[in-house]
């Protein structure tokens, strides 16, 4: 099995300069491999290992980029390739993508193309999907684990047993039996993914080529080896240009980058009351004080002469709306995405991709939508296929002469995998993971996301139509639409897609996760704690959930130094790597407060931390700070809990 594995020299968040027109300025920051990437190459050599071929490692970038390349020659790695080009600098993820795309070519063929989830400089997560739109592969993302090898008729028991063998790297409760995963006895030329989604895990068969994005965290990578060490002092590494691959100048670089960052700010820090506290107990009551003022959010509709008064502005052109149907997460986002454009002025036209129900496509109208459009696409768990569909939807529009100028849908996993995928198909921009969108009245869309790790905020614009986001879930929580359902007079239209996809959903699970971003409630820990503080945590939810008597929810997060550590499954992560949430209340349990993990939860209303260390970063950005040690206060906290 032959693998190319993508992997980036990124620079460290805390270090991160900027150039004068908004770029990371990569010679004056501090630099490290991208973590993710250390797990894509894992398991890249993991499959090498076990059914042959050759790892491939290609980086893009200066200099330096060499020096990463010199630390992961010593672990087995056959081929090594620098790609340098100024005529490069300055390409966003499209631009990007179409020079990995080419270089993948070049260099091919290959089985597998592995990279990881994201990059942490950059966090938008679609080269991955980019790449594998430009190839015609098919691709997912979101992966804690690969196994790969073909179907044997040999009739030997133990070598058909050794070709379906797992090689996982899940999270132990999320890992399959060995035997569970041989049952599957996936088809020659395929390999078996499990996919991480807001709701559970996913395990699907791709066909080989793909094009597979691997969680942070998934693995650990192995240190090299004394043999590894000899055999890489005398290993070449192969230097290309974009003139090599034959790439078109316009297409690659500034030039043929279509977003752009209008500007850079300082996003508005939240006043926090910053009260401490010395001692556990007092601590603790100050923290049940603030879990019992968790109310019921408010949603508020809008009256009939308010989007009245609202359309009276309205923005200029047609502007969409997509919803995978059969994704509740994306699902939620998407009403929640309908009810912002109403309120905009906005005649939002919801293009829903999925089998079609009626249930749904009631939801969605109730929210305010001027047109329904249902792209009937089956229960398909292929993005691609499913992307190939929108981006044909917006072809057709566009010849008929009613071209959307925007399309946003929620950054779910599936959501960030489908929107650069569309992008790609089409050459347009697309901007990941905004927390605002705002329609202009010349049909505009101003596109706002966190960068540097969440310490600033970068305004986007993008120079194609339709201008493609990804929004981040409960940004926009108000998802009940209007006052009167007739007020809003929608037509529906359903268009029939033909074709299949290639990937096959083997099986799922549910878990928690998608109850992390819909939490009222999120007390999370950090890798001191260990797997038994976090039981402790548990205790906590259970029984703050009895006191609320079913009213609210209550979820249990972690840093990402618990998940790597293995304390938690990576679907309890808060922060850029992670989930992204905003609850009423949010404590944090021994956590430091590292600028990653602070961009997934300083929007909550409410923070209390505990940490023994007085200048742990995380009390800077807290209403409740108790210096104490984590375990004493959470037991206080829980006898309080039970007292009544």
């Amino acid at each position: 099995m032959d693998i190319l594995v993508c992997m980036k020299q990124v620079v460290e968040i805390e270090t991160a300069k900027m150039t004068d027109d908004y770029r990371i300025d990569r010679a004056g920051s501090s630099k490290a491999v991208n973590p993710a990437d250390c797990a894509a190459l894992e398991h890249a050599l993991a499959l090498k290992e076990k059914y042959d071929g050759t790892v491939t490692v290609l980086t893009m970038g200066p200099d330096s980029a060499e020096e990463m390349l010199r630390e992961v020659a010593p672990l087995n790695v056959d081929k090594l390739v620098l790609l340098q080009d100024k005529a490069a600098a300055g390409s966003d993820t499209l631009a990007t993508a179409r020079i990995l795309a080419a270089a993948a070519r070049y260099l091919g063929p290959f089985d597998l193309i592995l990279a990881g989830r994201r990059a942490v400089d950059g966090e938008t997560g679609h080269v991955p999907a980019e790449v594998a739109a430009l190839l015609g592969w098919p691709c997912v993302t979101n992966v804690v684990s690969v196994q790969g090898g073909e179907r044997t008729e040999d009739a030997n028991a133990d070598k058909a047993k050794a070709a379906f063998e797992s090689y996982s790297y899940a999270m132990p409760d999320l890992e399959n039996d060995a035997a569970e995963l041989e049952k599957l006895a996936y088809e020659a030329n395929s390999v078996i993914c499990q996919r991480l989604l807001e709701d559970g895990m996913a395990t699907l068969r791709v066909p080989r080529p793909a094009v597979i994005s691997i969680c942070g965290g998934a693995n650990e990578l192995r240190p090299p080896s004394l043999e590894g060490m000899r055999r890489a002092k005398d290993q070449e590494i192969l230097k290309l240009d974009t003139r090599a691959l034959g790439l078109d100048p316009s297409k690659i670089g500034t030039a043929g980058s279509p977003t752009k960052v209008k500007s850079l700010v300082m996003p508005e820090a939240p006043d926090r009351e910053k009260k401490q506290y010395d001692s556990a107990e007092e601590g603790a009551q100050a923290i049940y004080e603030a879990l019992m003022d968790v109310s019921e959010k408010k949603r508020r509709t809008m009256s009939i002469a308010e989007v009245k008064e609202a359309k009276e502005n309205q923005p200029a052109g047609y502007h969409g709306i997509l919803i995978i149907e059969d994704e509740p997460a994306n699902l939620i986002s998407g009403l929640e995405l309908i009810t912002h454009a109403v309120h905009e002025g906005i005649n939002p036209v919801c293009i829903l991709a999925g089998p079609g129900s009626p249930e749904v496509e009631n939801a969605v109208v109730r929210a305010g939508a001027a047109e329904l459009d249902v792209l009937l696409t089956g229960e398909n768990p292929d993005d691609r296929y499913i992307a190939e569909a929108v981006a044909a939807f917006l072809t057709e529009r566009a010849e008929d002469g009613s071209p959307f100028d925007s399309l946003v849908l929620g950054a779910t996993v599936r959501g960030r995998a489908i929107a650069p995928m569309v992008g790609a198909i089409l050459s347009l921009g697309v901007t990941a993971d905004c927390t605002g969108i705002d329609y202009e009245e010349d049909g505009t869309l101003t596109q706002t996301r966190p960068t540097f790790g969440g310490t600033r905020l970068a305004e986007i614009v993008t120079s194609t139509k339709p201008q493609i986001a990804t929004v981040r879930p409960g940004i926009y929580a108000d998802r009940t639409g209007l006052v009167s359902p007739s007020f809003i007079g929608t037509l529906m239209y359903v268009h029939p897609v033909r074709g299949k996809g290639q990937i096959q959903q083997l099986e799922t699970t549910q878990g928690q996760a998608s109850m992390l971003a819909e939490a009222d409630v999120v007390l999370s820990g950090g890798k001191d704690i260990g797997e038994d503080g976090f039981a402790v945590l548990m205790a906590l939810r259970e029984a703050l959930e009895k006191k609320y008597d079913g009213r609210f929810t209550v979820a249990v997060g972690a840093s990402r130094a618990a998940v790597d550590n293995g304390c938690i499954p990576y679907s309890a992560q808060v922060g850029l790597t992670g989930k992204v949430v905003h609850p009423q209340v949010y404590v944090a349990f021994a956590i430091e407060g590292a600028v990653q993990h602070l961009a997934g939860m300083k929007d909550a209303d409410r923070i209390a931390a505990v940490n023994t260390d007085r200048k742990a970063h995380i009390f800077d950005h807290a209403d409740i700070g108790v210096t104490c040690d984590w375990l004493e206060t959470a037991k206080a906290l829980l006898m309080k809990l039970r007292a009544e």
